[in-house]
């Protein structure tokens, strides 16, 4: 006696592996598109923290390097600070560094002619 085989159960077999494969692959979609924010996310701080130190460099030459008057910073998001090289020197170099909750962000190096 032949057993005959029935087609719907080769249906249902392919059907599984189709949506085993798609799972697979919404899987691995959803996992790229949360790094992306992240990534984002990362982008923008890091965006925001170069605004800050242009603006503190761009302070910092307009007054002659004059730390008293540099505008550091507008807002609190960040934490910018300032460190002179060789603050006798005729052309007057700083570092300036942003972080944000204790880290570090980036470092910026600004110069500035003293006014004779």
């Amino acid at each position: 006696m032949k057993m005959k085989k029935s087609k719907s159960s080769l249906f249902l077999m392919e059907q599984i592996v189709v949506i085993t494969v798609f799972a697979i692959c919404a899987a691995v979609c959803v996992k790229i598109l949360s790094l992306s924010f992240i990534m984002t996310d990362d982008a923008v701080v890091t965006r925001n923290a170069l605004l800050a130190a242009e603006n503190a460099a761009e302070s910092f030459k307009a007054f002659s390097g004059d730390l008293e008057r540099v505008v550091l910073d507008e807002d609190d998001r960040f934490d910018l600070s300032v460190a002179v090289r060789d603050p006798e020197a005729d052309v007057i170099v700083a570092d300036i560094t942003v972080s944000v909750s204790g880290e570090e962000i980036l470092t910026l190096t600004a110069a500035a002619r003293r006014n004779p």
